[in-house]
Protein backbone atom coordinates (compact mmCIF):
# COMPACT_ATOMS: atom_id res chain seq x y z
CA UNK A 1 0.00 0.00 0.00
CA UNK A 2 1.29 3.66 -0.87
CA UNK A 3 -0.55 5.56 1.41
CA UNK A 4 1.10 6.57 5.16
CA UNK A 5 -1.23 4.40 7.31
CA UNK A 6 -1.31 6.64 10.47
CA UNK A 7 -2.17 9.59 8.73
CA UNK A 8 -4.94 7.91 6.52
CA UNK A 9 -6.56 6.60 9.14
CA UNK A 10 -6.82 9.52 11.17
CA UNK A 11 -7.96 11.71 8.34
CA UNK A 12 -10.47 8.44 7.77
CA UNK A 13 -11.58 8.99 11.34
CA UNK A 14 -11.57 13.14 11.26
CA UNK A 15 -14.00 12.92 8.61
CA UNK A 16 -16.46 10.89 10.38
CA UNK A 17 -15.95 12.67 13.97
CA UNK A 18 -15.94 16.36 11.81
CA UNK A 19 -12.46 16.60 13.42
CA UNK A 20 -13.06 17.40 17.43
CA UNK A 21 -9.15 18.90 17.10
CA UNK A 22 -10.07 21.46 15.01
CA UNK A 23 -9.99 25.04 17.04
CA UNK A 24 -11.82 28.14 16.35
CA UNK A 25 -14.21 30.29 17.81
CA UNK A 26 -15.55 28.76 21.09
CA UNK A 27 -18.22 29.21 23.69
CA UNK A 28 -15.01 30.05 25.91
CA UNK A 29 -16.03 26.78 28.04
CA UNK A 30 -19.53 28.67 28.29
CA UNK A 31 -22.16 25.82 29.14
CA UNK A 32 -24.37 24.56 25.96
CA UNK A 33 -27.58 27.09 25.51
CA UNK A 34 -31.10 25.63 26.79
CA UNK A 35 -32.07 22.63 23.56
CA UNK A 36 -34.19 24.25 21.24
CA UNK A 37 -35.19 20.51 20.53
CA UNK A 38 -36.42 17.21 22.12
CA UNK A 39 -33.47 14.72 22.81
CA UNK A 40 -33.81 11.60 21.73
CA UNK A 41 -31.84 8.29 22.06
CA UNK A 42 -29.38 7.84 18.71
CA UNK A 43 -30.29 4.88 16.34
CA UNK A 44 -27.13 4.86 15.60
CA UNK A 45 -24.75 4.99 18.50
CA UNK A 46 -26.06 3.05 21.27
CA UNK A 47 -25.83 5.20 24.51
CA UNK A 48 -25.84 8.76 22.95
CA UNK A 49 -28.27 11.28 22.01
CA UNK A 50 -28.91 11.34 18.21
CA UNK A 51 -27.44 14.56 16.79
CA UNK A 52 -29.70 16.31 14.11
CA UNK A 53 -27.24 16.63 11.26
CA UNK A 54 -27.06 12.20 11.71
CA UNK A 55 -29.84 11.64 8.31
CA UNK A 56 -27.89 14.12 6.03
CA UNK A 57 -24.38 12.91 7.84
CA UNK A 58 -25.89 8.99 7.93
CA UNK A 59 -27.98 8.47 5.15
CA UNK A 60 -30.21 5.34 5.42
CA UNK A 61 -27.86 2.73 4.02
CA UNK A 62 -31.01 0.78 1.92
CA UNK A 63 -31.78 4.23 0.44
CA UNK A 64 -27.97 4.98 -0.46
CA UNK A 65 -27.66 1.69 -2.11
CA UNK A 66 -30.50 2.02 -4.23
CA UNK A 67 -29.38 5.49 -5.64
CA UNK A 68 -26.17 4.09 -5.87
CA UNK A 69 -26.96 1.25 -7.99
CA UNK A 70 -29.23 3.03 -10.02
CA UNK A 71 -26.28 5.56 -10.99
CA UNK A 72 -23.28 3.22 -11.61
CA UNK A 73 -26.29 0.88 -13.67
CA UNK A 74 -26.45 3.59 -16.00
CA UNK A 75 -22.81 4.65 -16.24
CA UNK A 76 -22.09 1.30 -16.99
CA UNK A 77 -23.92 1.24 -19.93
CA UNK A 78 -22.89 4.53 -21.01
CA UNK A 79 -18.98 3.58 -20.93
CA UNK A 80 -19.49 0.44 -22.76
CA UNK A 81 -21.08 2.74 -25.33
CA UNK A 82 -17.75 4.39 -25.36
CA UNK A 83 -15.97 0.81 -25.65
CA UNK A 84 -14.69 0.99 -21.71
CA UNK A 85 -15.50 -1.69 -18.85
CA UNK A 86 -16.63 0.33 -15.48
CA UNK A 87 -14.98 -0.84 -12.63
CA UNK A 88 -17.83 -0.33 -9.66
CA UNK A 89 -16.84 2.93 -7.65
CA UNK A 90 -15.11 4.51 -9.95
CA UNK A 91 -17.84 7.35 -10.11
CA UNK A 92 -18.55 8.02 -6.47
CA UNK A 93 -16.59 8.55 -3.21
CA UNK A 94 -17.27 5.64 -0.60
CA UNK A 95 -19.62 7.26 1.77
CA UNK A 96 -19.89 6.52 5.53
CA UNK A 97 -22.49 3.91 6.75
CA UNK A 98 -24.43 4.09 9.93
CA UNK A 99 -21.54 1.73 11.28
CA UNK A 100 -19.24 4.76 11.25
CA UNK A 101 -21.21 6.87 13.51
CA UNK A 102 -19.99 5.75 16.40
CA UNK A 103 -16.31 7.40 15.44
CA UNK A 104 -17.71 10.97 16.11
CA UNK A 105 -17.13 10.29 19.75
CA UNK A 106 -14.00 7.60 18.81
CA UNK A 107 -14.90 4.12 19.52
CA UNK A 108 -17.67 3.69 22.07
CA UNK A 109 -18.85 -0.10 21.56
CA UNK A 110 -16.84 -2.17 23.69
CA UNK A 111 -17.43 -5.18 21.43
CA UNK A 112 -16.15 -3.52 18.34
CA UNK A 113 -13.38 -2.21 20.65
CA UNK A 114 -12.85 -5.50 21.73
CA UNK A 115 -12.07 -6.99 17.23
CA UNK A 116 -11.29 -3.92 15.66
CA UNK A 117 -9.48 -1.24 18.30
CA UNK A 118 -9.63 1.98 17.59
CA UNK A 119 -10.15 1.64 13.69
CA UNK A 120 -13.91 1.79 11.97
CA UNK A 121 -14.73 -1.52 10.85
CA UNK A 122 -14.64 -0.04 7.46
CA UNK A 123 -11.14 1.31 7.15
CA UNK A 124 -10.52 -2.57 8.66
CA UNK A 125 -12.68 -4.26 5.59
CA UNK A 126 -11.42 -1.72 3.01
CA UNK A 127 -7.67 -2.73 4.31
CA UNK A 128 -7.78 -6.22 3.77
CA UNK A 129 -9.96 -6.31 0.43
CA UNK A 130 -7.11 -4.43 -1.17
CA UNK A 131 -4.56 -7.09 -1.35
CA UNK A 132 -4.39 -6.06 -5.32
CA UNK A 133 -4.28 -2.46 -6.19
CA UNK A 134 -6.56 -0.91 -9.25
CA UNK A 135 -5.63 -1.09 -12.61
CA UNK A 136 -4.61 2.53 -13.59
CA UNK A 137 -7.40 3.89 -16.25
CA UNK A 138 -6.98 3.31 -20.02
CA UNK A 139 -6.54 6.36 -21.55
CA UNK A 140 -9.60 8.33 -22.31
CA UNK A 141 -10.89 6.36 -19.77
CA UNK A 142 -12.03 8.99 -17.18
CA UNK A 143 -12.56 11.67 -20.00
CA UNK A 144 -15.34 9.03 -20.81
CA UNK A 145 -16.36 9.02 -17.09
CA UNK A 146 -16.12 12.64 -16.05
CA UNK A 147 -15.51 14.60 -18.94
CA UNK A 148 -14.53 17.97 -18.09
CA UNK A 149 -16.16 18.86 -14.56
CA UNK A 150 -16.14 22.64 -14.81
CA UNK A 151 -18.00 22.63 -18.34
CA UNK A 152 -21.27 23.62 -16.61
CA UNK A 153 -21.90 25.73 -13.43
CA UNK A 154 -24.71 24.78 -11.51
CA UNK A 155 -26.50 27.78 -9.45
CA UNK A 156 -29.18 28.29 -6.63
CA UNK A 157 -32.01 30.33 -6.36
CA UNK A 158 -29.67 33.29 -5.64
CA UNK A 159 -28.13 32.52 -8.76
CA UNK A 160 -24.59 31.48 -6.32
CA UNK A 161 -22.55 28.63 -8.54
CA UNK A 162 -22.84 25.95 -6.15
CA UNK A 163 -21.10 23.14 -8.18
CA UNK A 164 -19.64 22.17 -11.51
CA UNK A 165 -20.11 19.15 -14.22
CA UNK A 166 -19.83 17.66 -17.46
CA UNK A 167 -23.27 17.02 -18.64
CA UNK A 168 -22.30 14.92 -21.19
CA UNK A 169 -19.95 12.75 -19.32
CA UNK A 170 -21.44 9.01 -17.83
CA UNK A 171 -21.31 10.51 -14.86
CA UNK A 172 -22.98 13.55 -15.65
CA UNK A 173 -25.84 12.10 -17.57
CA UNK A 174 -25.99 9.35 -14.29
CA UNK A 175 -26.49 12.08 -11.69
CA UNK A 176 -28.91 13.84 -13.72
CA UNK A 177 -30.98 11.05 -14.90
CA UNK A 178 -31.30 9.48 -10.79
CA UNK A 179 -30.68 12.54 -8.84
CA UNK A 180 -31.28 15.80 -10.83
CA UNK A 181 -30.68 17.54 -7.26
CA UNK A 182 -27.23 16.28 -6.30
CA UNK A 183 -25.43 19.77 -6.74
CA UNK A 184 -28.38 21.19 -3.42
CA UNK A 185 -27.51 17.77 -1.64
CA UNK A 186 -23.73 17.94 -2.19
CA UNK A 187 -24.23 21.67 -0.72
CA UNK A 188 -26.29 20.56 2.17
CA UNK A 189 -23.97 17.99 3.13
CA UNK A 190 -20.85 20.55 2.83
CA UNK A 191 -23.24 23.41 5.11
CA UNK A 192 -23.85 20.44 7.67
CA UNK A 193 -19.79 19.06 7.26
CA UNK A 194 -18.88 22.39 8.54
CA UNK A 195 -21.36 22.60 11.55
CA UNK A 196 -20.32 19.59 13.08
CA UNK A 197 -16.68 20.62 12.16
CA UNK A 198 -17.28 24.63 14.40
CA UNK A 199 -19.73 22.45 17.04
CA UNK A 200 -16.54 20.12 17.49
CA UNK A 201 -14.47 22.87 18.10
CA UNK A 202 -16.98 24.43 20.25
CA UNK A 203 -17.80 21.03 22.02
CA UNK A 204 -14.28 20.57 23.52
CA UNK A 205 -14.44 24.02 25.51
CA UNK A 206 -17.67 22.77 27.02
CA UNK A 207 -17.42 22.86 30.95
CA UNK A 208 -19.68 20.10 31.27
CA UNK A 209 -17.81 17.90 28.63
CA UNK A 210 -14.60 19.04 30.09
CA UNK A 211 -15.76 17.77 33.43
CA UNK A 212 -16.76 14.08 31.87
CA UNK A 213 -13.30 14.10 30.31
CA UNK A 214 -11.29 14.23 33.29
CA UNK A 215 -13.91 11.67 34.56
CA UNK A 216 -13.26 9.66 31.46
CA UNK A 217 -9.38 10.11 32.20
CA UNK A 218 -9.89 8.97 35.92
CA UNK A 219 -11.85 5.51 34.36
CA UNK A 220 -8.91 5.07 32.05
CA UNK A 221 -6.00 5.50 34.93
CA UNK A 222 -8.08 3.09 37.07
CA UNK A 223 -7.18 0.43 34.30
CA UNK A 224 -3.93 1.33 33.45
CA UNK A 225 -4.19 3.64 31.03
CA UNK A 226 -3.26 7.82 30.84
CA UNK A 227 -4.57 9.74 28.49
CA UNK A 228 -6.50 12.99 28.59
CA UNK A 229 -10.05 12.40 26.16
CA UNK A 230 -10.62 9.29 24.05
CA UNK A 231 -9.32 11.16 20.70
CA UNK A 232 -5.72 11.56 22.29
CA UNK A 233 -5.85 7.37 22.87
CA UNK A 234 -7.81 7.16 19.70
CA UNK A 235 -4.45 9.59 17.83
CA UNK A 236 -1.67 7.67 19.77
CA UNK A 237 0.92 7.06 17.33
CA UNK A 238 1.68 3.59 18.34
CA UNK A 239 -1.65 2.81 16.55
CA UNK A 240 -1.65 4.86 13.59
CA UNK A 241 -1.00 0.84 11.76
CA UNK A 242 -3.51 -0.13 8.85
CA UNK A 243 -4.50 -2.99 10.96
CA UNK A 244 -5.19 -2.83 14.68
CA UNK A 245 -2.96 -4.68 17.17
CA UNK A 246 -2.72 -6.72 19.96
CA UNK A 247 -1.65 -3.47 22.48
CA UNK A 248 -4.14 -1.62 21.23
CA UNK A 249 -7.01 -3.74 21.67
CA UNK A 250 -7.25 -3.24 25.67
CA UNK A 251 -6.96 0.56 25.55
CA UNK A 252 -9.66 0.42 22.75
CA UNK A 253 -12.03 -1.35 24.99
CA UNK A 254 -11.06 0.47 27.95
CA UNK A 255 -11.71 3.66 26.35
CA UNK A 256 -14.81 2.89 24.95
CA UNK A 257 -16.19 1.24 28.43
CA UNK A 258 -15.06 4.63 30.39
CA UNK A 259 -17.11 6.56 27.84
CA UNK A 260 -20.19 4.75 29.41
CA UNK A 261 -18.95 4.41 32.79
CA UNK A 262 -17.96 8.04 33.08
CA UNK A 263 -20.88 9.77 31.64
CA UNK A 264 -18.63 10.85 28.76
CA UNK A 265 -21.11 9.82 25.89
CA UNK A 266 -23.83 10.74 27.39
CA UNK A 267 -22.91 14.23 28.51
CA UNK A 268 -20.76 14.64 24.98
CA UNK A 269 -23.57 13.54 22.45
CA UNK A 270 -26.15 16.01 25.02
CA UNK A 271 -23.99 18.93 23.99
CA UNK A 272 -22.87 18.25 20.99
CA UNK A 273 -26.92 18.24 19.54
CA UNK A 274 -27.81 20.95 21.27
CA UNK A 275 -24.87 23.19 19.37
CA UNK A 276 -25.62 21.30 16.45
CA UNK A 277 -29.42 22.44 16.60
CA UNK A 278 -28.32 25.77 17.65
CA UNK A 279 -26.45 26.32 14.24
CA UNK A 280 -29.11 24.49 12.24
CA UNK A 281 -31.55 27.53 13.72
CA UNK A 282 -29.59 29.57 10.80
CA UNK A 283 -30.56 27.10 8.23
CA UNK A 284 -34.11 26.57 8.82
CA UNK A 285 -35.46 23.42 6.64
CA UNK A 286 -32.25 21.91 5.18
CA UNK A 287 -32.45 18.58 6.53
CA UNK A 288 -35.85 17.87 5.15
CA UNK A 289 -35.00 19.51 2.42
CA UNK A 290 -32.27 17.01 2.00
CA UNK A 291 -34.36 14.39 3.29
CA UNK A 292 -37.15 15.00 0.11
CA UNK A 293 -34.20 14.90 -2.39
CA UNK A 294 -32.87 12.22 -1.40
CA UNK A 295 -36.70 10.06 -1.78
CA UNK A 296 -37.34 11.85 -4.77
CA UNK A 297 -33.99 10.10 -5.73
CA UNK A 298 -35.06 6.79 -4.60
CA UNK A 299 -38.24 6.94 -5.89
CA UNK A 300 -36.45 7.92 -9.48
CA UNK A 301 -33.67 5.06 -8.90
CA UNK A 302 -36.76 2.56 -7.89
CA UNK A 303 -38.27 3.38 -11.90
CA UNK A 304 -35.48 2.10 -13.36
Amino acid sequence: MTHHPARTRRLALGATAAVALVTGCSGGGDPAPTPTLDLTDSALVAGAYANPLDPVMFPDPTELATITSAAEALITTCMAEHGFTYLPGDAFPRRRTAADAQYTYSVTDPAVAAEFGFHPASWVEEVRSASGSRPSPVPGYDEALFGQKDKTEVTDDQGTVIATYDPDSCVGRAKDSVTPDWAAQERTFTIAADILLDVAARVQQDDEVTAAMKDWSTCMRDRGFTYSSPMEANGDERFGTDLPTAEEIPVAVASAQCQHDSGLLRTWSRVRATLTQAALDAHPGIVSEWLSMQRSAVDRAGER
